[in-house]
């Protein structure tokens, strides 16, 4: 299976392309560090907000309409995601318009039109997505979590879009100010994956990006962790459903190599149907309706988290069955089947990756800002299958503890649940 290759350009600019030439499209993702770890305090919530305020128009398409259209008039489509460590922003179109998306994403990324009026007018679209955060009681309890966990002040513990008090103080100073700072070609990776002729591909992204200045490398503001004592914490609502959001906070980082044996671990809670947490809950108590558990990682730490929501009635029933499943596992109550079906289904979507170029141009750029490398499939394939009953249980030793688990449930709960976990 072919491998990416990478490139810097003079300024800096990192590319990272892989040429499939089956593919009928291409798709370009970049990703820019400039995540919420990097707002100053006065600043909370620019990260989010710059990446909206890039659509709004740009020196050659001075209008959102007019930005858009010449991207969707020949079938391009575009995205964009703030998190904390990295902003990125994604297009793809048919193969034969892959100039359109280079200069697309190079007139949004280092040529926006930032203006007053365009900054009022963002707040507003902003506070509506604050409403339909707060309409989510599972999104919300998970920013619950973190601020409960993390505290305010450390940029885990605050939410990616800042407080409204912190957007309303948003100006098209301090917002100058964080794009000047880290919209800079030494801070941006592009990733190219698709149909094209990778020397005419290289002088297209040299035209439009070559020539932006470099900057300086984005220093972010980090901070020490630090974890509340409080290990449960109720959040009041008048949901019919309470939301349980529980976690590890496991301090594994996107870089750590204990992340495989972690992924393994969740799959065995709980990916797919015939997965412990899935089963316990939904098919054999029947006291949910759905069950998530994923790994949650950063550079600085990690969580490994459940989530679950069920009736007021059900929560401590709930939380018994999910840390009941974490015992288990502690005391290597894993078959080999178990374990071979863990690691076959984590092999399996590593390939079913690499047949979607969105999703893989994203995955091989974050890998390579965050982790300064990319793994290739036969090094995903050699870890994952080095990965042993003995290997899950020392993991589970020594990230699952009482000490390192969190929970917050979100609802009408009448008392506090029980965390009974050693």
């Amino acid at each position: 299976m072919k491998e990416p290759k990478i490139i810097t350009l003079s300024n800096g600019l990192k590319v990272i392309f892989l040429d499939k030439k089956e593919a009928f499209s291409v798709s370009v993702c970049a990703i820019v560090r400039a995540g919420s770890k990097y707002e100053n305090r006065d600043e909370v919530g620019a990260a989010h907000f710059f990446e909206h305020m890039l659509f709004e128009g740009t020196e050659k398409f001075p209008n959102s309409k007019k930005l858009a259209w010449s991207l969707e008039k020949i079938g391009g489509k575009s995205s964009a995601w703030t998190d904390k460590d990295y902003v990125e922003y994604s297009v793809r179109v048919p193969k034969d318009h892959l100039e359109r998306c280079l200069e697309y994403l190079s007139q949004i990324l280092f040529h926006p039109m930032l203006t007053d009026k365009s900054v009022e007018k963002e707040k507003n679209i902003i506070f509506e997505e604050f409403y339909r955060k707060t309409d989510n009681s599972e999104v919300e309890a998970w920013e619950i979590f973190m601020e409960k966990t993390f505290g305010k002040e450390n940029y885990l513990g605050r939410s990616i879009l800042g407080t409204l008090k912190d957007v309303k103080s948003l100006n098209l100073e301090k917002l100058s100010g964080f794009f000047s700072r880290y919209y800079k070609a030494s801070n941006v990776t592009l990733v190219v994956i698709g149909k094209f002729q990778e020397k005419m591909m290289l002088e297209k992204v040299k035209r439009y990006f070559e020539n932006e200045p470099e900057g300086k490398p984005a220093e972010s503001n980090k901070s020490i962790i630090s974890m509340s004592e409080n290990k449960v914490f109720i959040s009041k609502s008048k949901d019919i459903q309470s939301k349980i959001a529980l976690a590890f906070i496991t301090g594994v980082t996107i870089s750590s190599e204990d992340l495989w044996v972690l992924k393994i671990i969740r799959n065995i809670l709980g990916i797919g149907v015939g997965s412990r947490i899935m089963q316990e809950l939904v098919y054999g108590r029947g006291i949910a309706y759905s069950t998530g558990v994923w790994n949650w990682n950063f550079e600085e730490t990690g969580l490994f988290c459940v989530s679950a929501g069920v009736s007021a009635s059900n929560v401590q029933e709930a939380i018994y069955s999910i840390l009941g499943e974490f015992k288990k596992i502690k005391k290597g109550l894993i078959s080999e089947e178990e374990l071979t079906h863990a690691i076959n289904g984590e092999l399996a979507e590593e390939y079913y990756l690499r047949e979607n170029i969105e999703s893989l141009a994203l995955s091989y750029g974050i890998q390579f800002v965050l982790q300064n490398k990319i793994h290739t499939i036969k090094d995903i394939e050699k870890k994952l299958r080095a990965i042993t009953r003995e290997k899950i249980i020392e993991a589970a030793h020594k990230y699952f503890t009482g000490d390192q688990l969190r929970c917050v449930i979100k609802g009408n709960m009448q008392g506090i649940p029980i965390l009974d976990f050693a």
